[in-house]
């Protein structure tokens, strides 16, 4: 979460500018807040996983057919009691195809998030299934 807001406040503060030119805040007050970053063990970190990996394609299977159907429904319940949460749901119907492809693209293939937004359509060989590496 410190990670978050330090690089909100840097945007607010160096990058993003108002209608004048003016950047929307005068002072990072997050440049002041050390982070100690805690390098923690290869056994640690799969400790710390190990109960969000899938060990099957029914697990793989079982969490596309939430995020393709499930996911909504539970939106659409919450948003009775949340009214805001109307925007995420409309966020979800108008992505959700291009959503659930890229969940199944990093699922069934093992690439990172920054390896999936990094991918251009040339990487993709369409007569044999697999990707391009461009290491």
């Amino acid at each position: 979460m410190l990670y978050f807001l330090k690089s909100l406040y840097h945007f607010l503060s160096q990058i993003e500018e108002d209608e004048n030119g003016y950047r929307l805040l005068k002072k990072n007050v997050m440049d002041k807040v050390k982070i100690r970053a805690v390098k923690s063990s290869p056994q640690a970190q799969a400790d710390r996983i190990k109960g969000r990996v899938f060990k099957s394609y029914r697990g793989m299977q079982d969490f596309l057919d939430y995020a393709a159907v499930y996911y909504s429904e539970n939106v659409k319940i919450s948003t009775k009691r949340e009214p805001v949460k109307k925007r995420l749901l409309h966020d979800y119907q108008k992505n959700a195809e291009c959503g659930l492809a890229i969940l199944s693209l990093i699922l069934g293939s093992g690439l990172r998030v920054n390896e999936v937004v990094s991918l251009n359509v040339s990487d993709i060989d369409w007569r044999e299934p697999g990707l391009e590496d461009q290491k």
